[in-house]
């Protein structure tokens, strides 16, 4: 089965390794009994073409057809730390929930391993039928440091489903929403606490969020003074006990800034303030919290805030002419080491920027980058690491 770039692919480039899983019935031998297995392959196995992984025999585009949701195991929340371990789950309507040649088993490894569990079945990639708001799927993690980690999830053609995630936490009996639509990144930290370290501490469930009784008619943000104003003006308020305004800096992790109590009024308008503005975009949303606990969030919006003295920074945040304008205000002389990273932990682009002191800007063109959530990690003259989450 064929997957999209990142992903695990039928098509074997060049220098790549690949494993092989006999699926065949009947009483196993002893390996040292067992007949010589051989693969062979021909000149009509050779597929035209090069430079991506991202085609079929049919010559489709795969990525327009395939949904699946790739979780990644990172050795910490820095780009300087490395993916451990990770799976992919996929949907479609030519897979089922029962294990057969679509899935693939995992391979346990002497370090962190992160898998799928599905029946009595340890699977790196999990072929599932059509997407649904029972689904569950159960991770298996195990051989885990005492150490901070982060869990880094990338949908892929889920944004229509009309569905949301959450990854349930037994440990600390928490929820955090998955994006269905960009990346998400989420801490978890493993303790003395040996429950910390359980195999089965984590799932994603798919939930259809009912709509709750109010309308937000409006929701903008604006810079007032060196803050930025989020307000929002609301209608058919009823059973809402509050709304929490949530703050992000690449428009996928929001982490709440302030609440404000519903009036329970026919219309009614509401505002918060962020006195911490940083510069670049910031983005706002607006989460509804009802009498009996359901949550639902209004759209997004931004607002680009000018650069302070003493930073560097990307502008404009998200991208959108393939180019990253990576801007210097009032920085030392010498030599920055630039490094683009994938939300998979691939490095993209590693460059050397030489700056004179001040403030300048540095172009570094960035061609047939797909539209995704990227980290730019900038290595300063003084030994500091700088990082940006960039949009694209």
């Amino acid at each position: 089965m064929a997957y999209p770039s990142g992903i695990s692919d039928s098509i074997i480039q060049s220098g790549q390794a690949f494993f092989v899983h006999a699926t065949s019935s009947g009483t196993a031998k002893r390996v040292y009994d067992a007949a010589p297995a051989a693969i062979t392959f021909t000149e009509d196995a050779k597929v035209n073409g090069g430079g991506t992984v991202n085609f079929t025999r049919k010559a489709e585009n795969i990525s327009t057809q395939l949904h699946a949701l790739s979780a990644s195991l990172f050795t910490g929340p820095d780009k300087s730390d490395v993916m451990a371990d990770g799976n992919v789950a996929v949907f479609g309507e030519k897979y089922n929930d029962k294990f057969d040649r679509n899935d693939a088993l995992k391979i346990t490894n002497s370090g962190e391993n992160f898998g799928l569990k599905a029946g009595n079945k340890l699977l790196s990639i999990e072929a599932r039928g059509p997407l649904t708001a029972s689904d569950t799927l159960y991770y298996d993690i195990t051989h885990l440091a005492r150490r901070t980690y982060q869990l880094r999830f990338a949908p892929v053609n889920l944004q229509s489903t009309g569905l949301h995630a959450f990854l349930i936490d037994a440990f600390l009996k928490t929820e955090a929403p998955v994006s269905l639509a960009d990346s998400s990144f989420i801490n978890i930290a493993v303790t003395s606490n040996t429950a910390s370290a359980a195999s089965d501490r984590f799932k994603v469930v798919f939930r259809q969020m009912n709509l709750l009784p109010v309308t937000i008619t409006s929701v903008y943000a604006k810079e007032k003074d060196a803050e930025n104003l989020i307000g929002w003006n609301v209608a058919n308020e009823n059973g809402i006990r509050q709304y929490e305004v949530e703050k992000s800096k690449d428009g996928s992790q929001f982490s709440q800034i302030a609440i404000a109590a519903a009036c329970s009024a026919a219309k009614g308008s509401y505002s918060a303030t962020d006195n911490n503005a940083s510069s670049g975009t910031n983005y706002y949303r607006i989460k509804i919290v009802s009498m009996d606990g359901k949550a639902s969030y209004s759209s997004v919006v931004k607002i680009i805030n000018e650069s302070k003295p003493g930073a560097i920074s990307v502008y404009p945040n998200p991208i959108t002419d393939n180019v990253i304008h990576l801007q210097f205000h009032q920085q030392p002389a010498g030599r920055y080491q630039i490094k683009l990273y994938s939300a998979g932990g691939q490095v993209l682009l590693s460059k050397g920027i030489h700056h004179t002191e001040g403030s300048s800007s540095e172009n570094i063109k960035c061609e047939n980058l797909p539209k995704g959530m990227y980290q730019l990690m900038i290595n300063t003259p003084a030994g500091k690491t700088e990082n940006i989450q960039i949009i694209k």
